[in-house]
């Protein structure tokens, strides 16, 4: 599951709202609502991820640029707008601090990713995440991962006959 919160900070409002400080300032406050608010109306991570990760690649900042991102990946932004900007997009909000903050391990830094309850090291965040996936997954590898299996096979075969 994706958490948009990164390193942000919240406070209680007399009413009951959640004001949210975040590391890189307002823009990186607003994506992050956008992207949660679209992850709670989308619940397949086939249909918000593309949302999310245009989003997270645009030089732009996230209000400039999620209308567009919510067209291409065929969500409407409108709903999305709408939740983030309301009360319940408020409290969805407040629901990804709390988690992100009790998280075990305990979030140290951004991205936090964890597989298998380990968190990767700052080595495997550079490594391309399927790879990552593909070699820790212990079942049935699923099509996504043939080219990484063939090429960690052939890196044994040369390591094997060079030795």
């Amino acid at each position: 599951m994706v958490y948009a919160y990164g390193n942000a900070q919240e406070t209680k409002n007399s009413d009951g709202t959640w004001k949210y400080t975040c590391q890189h300032g307002k823009d990186e406050c607003d994506g992050n609502i956008l992207e949660a608010c679209a992850i709670s109306l989308y619940n397949k991570t086939a249909q918000w991820f593309p949302f999310v990760n245009c989003i997270e690649e645009a030089d732009d900042a996230p209000s400039k640029v999620a209308a567009g991102c919510a067209k291409k990946a065929g969500l409407d932004y409108t709903a999305i707008a709408k939740l983030a900007a309301s009360r319940q997009g408020n409290q969805i909000m407040h629901e990804v601090a709390t988690t992100t903050n009790n998280l075990n391990p305990p979030h140290q830094f951004t991205p936090w990713v964890t597989m298998n309850g380990k968190p990767l090291t700052s080595k495997q965040l550079d490594d391309h995440l399927v790879k990552l996936v593909c070699q820790a997954y212990t079942g049935t590898k699923p099509k996504a991962c043939n080219k990484y299996l063939r090429s960690i096979q052939l890196c044994q075969r040369n390591v094997t006959n060079n030795h």
